[in-house]
């Protein structure tokens, strides 16, 4: 008889922590380089916290839609893993390479749009202000896209092999970084006016790029890179199609959720500093939340994947759903947490003595509640997300996504927030509402495909070792 300790939903909830928190860690590190910009900018004005607040939302959109797709490595390498046959390392160079070339060619699209985006903002009718600020903003960025991207890759290699050390590492070296270079750029030192804005984008690019070159060091000397080679063009092409036709759909989801996030931000600019700079922490505080649903979505992605390519379908089921549950609680407790400590948060954004913090205060704490429902619809349809990634089923979640997010939230935002007058707290009612209906579509289809799925495969899976650390 197996014993409650030794039980397979035991077994595998210590595999998923054991993978889950060091990413997550390293996720909320990484995370701590945007936000400590954010905190930095918000004590050199509201203003400049509004603008690289906007611009930070626009440099996601074109930096993690890329990676999105880049993420398509990520099955592939853990299904191979899972194989453990004589083809393992070619896939995995195949892929790693593939995804290197696509970072580039990524690169060289995104960094002349994010050096000309004062056409963009003037277009949607940005403030003048505000604008000139985000444009500074995404210039000093701009630098750092291609080693942001190129860094994307490798951590996903790392991460499908659960070698997630030197990402914990450098994610935490790098925010510190960051915040040492924000504030000699932003502010300035002794000696001369800082770059205030632009600084805080030259500051992350810097950073990005010390991380990469930390990064390619570690694989080098502890020879983790794939010790075959691609061996001609036309294989490097077929395996650029293969990361890009599990990749898209990836990329196009995040482009459906964070698109969705930066037009809403645009919108909110329209009203009033007041109401973007509310808006603006509460999307501080969802990055920063976020980080621990995607890492265990990326948990889920790999156990499952791995399990597949053991060919045990069973215990990839019975991982998906011990990440959703552990997403399941952690948000309704990090919801429930920061709607108690949302006097304190804000503080942590804004200055006190800034002309616009009463009204920010008053404004955040409404959005704040809202966000407690957020949080729990967030966590169960994005690591439902990753779930189904395992299984190579990329299409049809990026399908609902884009129905919950842009036919529900965005419409219903808008109405709530322009036509109700609601502000920026209707938008995050109506992101609420979207996520809701998104999270229960994907949870079916887990259900669904996984119940079919398990019945077709083997009946008495055995459990892959989570290790690496």
């Amino acid at each position: 008889m197996t014993s409650p300790a030794n039980s397979p939903h035991r077994q595998e909830l210590r595999a998923v922590l054991v993978l889950a928190l060091p990413l997550a860690t390293a996720q909320i590190g990484q995370m701590a380089m945007a936000v400590t910009t954010g905190i930095q900018l918000g004590h050199l004005s509201s203003l400049a916290l509004a603008a690289g607040g906007l611009g930070a939302s626009i440099t996601s959109v074109l930096v993690l839609v890329s990676q999105g797709v880049l993420a398509g490595i990520q099955p592939i390498i853990a299904q191979a893993r899972g194989q453990a046959d004589e083809d393992t390392e070619t896939a995995y160079a195949g892929a790693l390479w593939a995804a290197l070339a696509l970072a580039l060619i990524a690169s060289l699209l995104i960094v002349p749009v994010l050096m000309n985006i004062s056409i963009l903002l003037g277009w949607l009718g940005v403030e003048a202000d505000i604008a000139g600020l985000t444009a500074a903003y995404c210039r000093g960025f701009a630098w750092g896209v291609p080693a942001i991207l190129a860094y994307a890759p490798m951590r996903y290699y790392l991460a499908a092999l659960e070698q997630v050390r030197v990402i914990l590492l450098l994610a935490f070296a790098g925010a510190a970084l960051n915040a040492l270079l924000g504030g000699l750029l932003i502010f300035g030192g002794d000696h001369g006016a800082g770059l205030g804005v632009e600084g805080g984008g030259l500051a992350l690019s810097i950073t990005w790029w010390c991380m990469l070159l930390a990064m390619a060091w570690y694989c080098r000397v502890q020879r983790r890179l794939p010790q075959a080679h691609v061996a001609t063009w036309p294989a490097l092409v077929r395996n650029i199609r293969e990361v890009v036709a599990v990749g898209w759909p990836i990329g196009g989801l995040y482009a459906a959720e964070i698109g969705l996030v930066t037009l809403a931000t645009v919108q909110i600019a329209r009203f009033s500093p007041v109401e973007l700079g509310a808006h603006l922490i509460c999307l501080n505080i969802v990055n920063i939340v976020f980080m621990v649903p995607l890492a265990l979505s990326q948990a889920a992605t790999i156990r499952v994947a791995t399990f597949i390519g053991l060919n045990q379908p069973a215990a990839a089921r019975n991982s998906g759903w011990t990440a959703l549950a552990l997403a399941s609680l952690f948000m309704l407790s990090a919801g429930l947490l920061i709607a108690w400590q949302q006097p304190r948060i804000v503080t942590l954004f804004l200055a006190r003595n800034d002309e616009n913090f009463g009204a920010i205060l008053e404004l955040s704490h409404s959005m704040f509640l809202i966000l407690a429902l957020y949080f729990v619809f967030d966590g169960i349809q994005t690591v439902a997300t990753g779930a189904l990634r395992g299984l190579k089923d990329t299409r049809v979640p990026m399908l609902i996504c884009l129905c919950g997010y842009w036919g529900m939230a965005f419409p219903v935002g808008l109405f709530m927030g322009r036509g109700l007058g609601w502000g920026a707290a209707g938008f995050w009612s109506g992101y609420a509402l979207g996520l809701a209906a998104v999270a229960l579509a994907l949870t079916l289809r887990w259900h669904h495909t996984t119940r079919n799925f398990q019945i077709r495969g083997s009946a008495a899976p055995l459990h892959a070792t989570a290790g690496g650390l």
